[in-house]
């Protein structure tokens, strides 16, 4: 089975459908701008597809696993029909931004997840610096 890892820009908000949402992502390419030329479209399914919708936006740089798609496959797919990757894995690139992970719920661990609110000393989200540490609070809710 042929698989491929790629990083790019979504180029539009994930689009829910059932049991399933799509994504529009332009590979990194030297010298590229920020239209949508030579964006693919990925479809992430279930669980993966729900935290796609929650978690990512237009702009966001990504980096995604997954196999290309058939011509058969796409045929046959009424959920999304369009798409040219079936993703099995996808987050944010750490190579211009920061992350916070959340935990859901696992086999071992049934607790659903906790809220979780950050600030920092002048309550703007972009004061994080590469190397050095964020400073403020983080405070999370088991409400």
């Amino acid at each position: 089975m042929n698989s491929l890892t790629l990083t790019g820009r979504l180029t539009t908000d994930p689009e829910p459908g059932p049991a399933c949402a799509l994504i529009r992502v332009r590979p990194d390419t030297p010298g590229a701008g920020p239209e949508d030329t030579g964006a693919l479209t990925a479809v992430a399914r279930d669980d993966l597809a729900a935290r796609v919708v929650d978690f990512l936006r237009r702009g966001d740089r990504v980096i995604l696993s997954g196999r290309p798609r058939t011509a058969a496959e796409r045929a046959d797919d009424d959920t999304a029909p369009t798409a040219d990757i079936e993703i099995a894995d996808i987050g944010p690139s750490l190579q211009h931004a920061g992350a916070l992970i959340l935990r859901g719920p696992t086999p071992t661990d049934p607790a659903p997840p906790r809220k979780v609110a950050v600030t920092t000393d002048d309550n703007d989200a972009a004061a994080y610096q590469p190397g050095k540490q964020p400073t403020g609070q983080l405070t999370l809710d088991d409400g």
